[in-house]
C-alpha cells in the first residue's frame, strides 16, 4: 500500500487500552496516515473493544498496523523522531512545537519522521526518550493537563496533514533548511551508533565518574539530533573519534579494546 501521508510515521509505545488503539486507528484514517506502528502493546490490540472505535475504513488501518518489540526498531529507518511529553526538566528538554515540525523536517530528500506517543499512564520513559531526536509538548490547561492518547494524536496530526496538503505552503525557513544536494540525511539508527561511539570515547578519556557520560550525552544528543547531520558527516565524526582512540590505545585494528587496556596514564581522570 502506498502511503497517502508518507512523511510521517505514527508510533504508539506500549499502549494499554484497546479502545485507545482503535481510536488512534480512526485518527490515522482521518488523516490518511498508513504508516503506523505499535511498540510492545500491553493489551490485545485487535479486540472487539478496539474495533468498536475503529469504524469504517479505520478497521483496515487497525488490521494492517505493524507491531514491533522495541522503539528502536520502530524508528531505526527514520531521519527524525519526535517524542511527545508533558514533562520538562534536565533530561526532558522540550525543543520543538507542533506547528514547527513541518518546517524543521521539510526537505528535498526523502525522509521519514516518527511521531512517538508513550503509554497512557506513564508516558515516555527515559530510555524511550533516548530514541527521540526531538521533544515536543502540547499546550494544555493546568487544571487538566493530560490528554487522551487518541486526542493527542489528532491534535498533532491534523496541522501536519493540513500543511502537507496546502500546495502553496512554503516559508523562507523551510527553504533555508533544505539539505545539501548529494548528502544523505542520517537515520535514527545512524545517530544512535554515533552516540554509542561518543559514550565509549568519554569513558576512554576518563569522563566516567558520577554518571558524567550520560549527562554529557544529553548535550551531544540534542546538538547532533537537531543539526540535521548527514550520514557522511557522521562517518567523519566517528573517524576522528576512532583516530583519537587509537592514540589513546583503546582502539586497535579497527576494534575497541577494553577501556582499561593500554589507556595512557591520566586518562582515567574524572574531569568534567
Amino acid at each position: 500500500m502506498t502511503p497517502h501521508f508518507p512523511r510521517y510515521r505514527l508510533v504508539l509505545v506500549s499502549p494499554k487500552f484497546p479502545g485507545n488503539i482503535g481510536s488512534c486507528a480512526r485518527v490515522a484514517a482521518n488523516f490518511e496516515m498508513d504508516d503506523w506502528v505499535i511498540v510492545a502493546p500491553q493489551c490485545t490490540w485487535d479486540t472487539p473493544e478496539a474495533l468498536k472505535f475503529a469504524t469504517g475504513i479505520s478497521e483496515e488501518k487497525l488490521r494492517n498496523v505493524r507491531v514491533v518489540a522495541t522503539l528502536q526498531e520502530a524508528v531505526a529507518d527514520c531521519t527524525a523522531s519526535v517524542g511527545f511529553t508533558r514533562r520538562d526538566g534536565k533530561i526532558r528538554k522540550i525543543n520543538t512545537r507542533v506547528h514547527d515540525i513541518p518546517v524543521l523536517f521539510q526537505g528535498s530528500s526523502p525522509s521519514k519522521v516518527a511521531l512517538v506517543f508513550g503509554n497512557e499512564e506513564t508516558g515516555l520513559t527515559f530510555e524511550e526518550l533516548e530514541s527521540c531526536t526531538h521533544l515536543c509538548s502540547i499546550p494544555t490547561s493546568d487544571a487538566m493537563g493530560s490528554m487522551n492518547l487518541s486526542h493527542a494524536v489528532a491534535v498533532v496530526t491534523a496541522p501536519l496533514y493540513a500543511a502537507a496538503h496546502e500546495e502553496s505552503w512554503q516559508s523562507p525557513a523551510m527553504t533555508a533548511l533544505q539539505p545539501d544536494t548529494g548528502f544523505t540525511p542520517a537515520k535514527v539508527a545512524d545517530l544512535d551508533g554515533l552516540m554509542q561511539h561518543v559514550r565509549e570515547f568519554l569513558i576512554d578519556i576518563g569522563m566516567n565518574k558520577g554518571g558524567n557520560p550520560e549527562r554529557i550525552l544529553v548535550l551531544f544528543r540534542g546538538f547532533f539530533f537537531r543539526s540535521r547531520i548527514t550520514r557522511q558527516e557522521i562517518r567523519g565524526v566517528r573517524g576522528v573519534i576512532s583516530k583519537a582512540q587509537v592514540k589513546l590505545g583503546t582502539r586497535l585494528r579497527g576494534k575497541r579494546t577494553h577501556p582499561t587496556e593500554n589507556t595512557p596514564e591520566g586518562a582515567q581522570s574524572s574531569d568534567t
